[in-house]
């Protein structure tokens, strides 16, 4: 009788062994796929700095084209109104 309870027993660890090693298993399956989630992350951040940066130096870019047209635009009123005296000079000129 107590052979056959040391059997069970043994006969139990042993499932309770296997059970162990498989959790230890998917344990390291975790663990790698952590793993492998934070490169993924970092890279992710890595390539968001890069994107910040670009869209800063887009903005920078659009201040400066911004700031050149209206430049532009005050340059062409000018030049409209010396253009509109100088129409009219010509026309007392003329008469």
């Amino acid at each position: 009788m107590n052979d056959e309870i040391a059997h069970q027993i043994l006969a139990e660890l042993k499932d309770i062994k296997t059970d162990l090693n498989d959790v230890k298993n998917e344990l390291k399956d975790v663990k790698n796929d952590l793993n492998d989630v934070k490169k993924k992350v970092y890279v992710i951040e890595n390539e968001q700095q890069h994107m910040k940066q670009a869209i800063f130096e887009i903005t920078e870019r659009l201040d400066r084209i911004e700031e050149n047209q209206e430049k532009q635009q005050q340059v062409i009123e000018l030049l409209f109104t010396h253009s509109i005296q100088h129409e009219a000079e010509l026309k007392q000129l003329q008469s």
